[in-house]
């Protein structure tokens, strides 16, 4: 049992695997992890906008496994994996907290 994490657009380029370099160096689309492994990666941004990175399966990501990355000054609608809070619900429909009271003391 494992993970395999994404970063939609963009390549992994494999360095170490558990903290020992690796034979061969490879780039993957897809990064595929066991349990307790560890891997050093570089990713290459050259692919500006709105990205998730996480989970390839939807199940972990509706758990919370992945995480929105934006661009310096780029905006736009987020490419990837549907972002969803810990709860299953999506961002827009989680009620925003009310404004804090303004406690206001007048001195005589």
């Amino acid at each position: 049992m494992g993970i395999s994490l994404a970063l939609p657009g963009h390549h992994f380029k494999v360095l170490a695997l558990d903290g020992n370099p690796v034979a061969h160096q490879a780039t993957v689309d897809v990064l595929k992890l066991d349990v307790a492994e560890r891997a050093d990666v570089i990713v290459e941004m050259n692919n500006p906008g709105v990205w998730v990175f996480g989970s390839t399966d939807s199940e972990d990501r509706n758990m919370g496994m992945g995480v929105v990355g934006e661009y310096a000054n780029r905006t736009g609608v987020q490419r990837g994996p549907p972002r969803r809070t810990r709860s299953g619900t999506t961002p827009s429909s989680v009620a925003a907290p009310p404004p804090p009271t303004r406690l206001t003391k007048q001195l005589v």
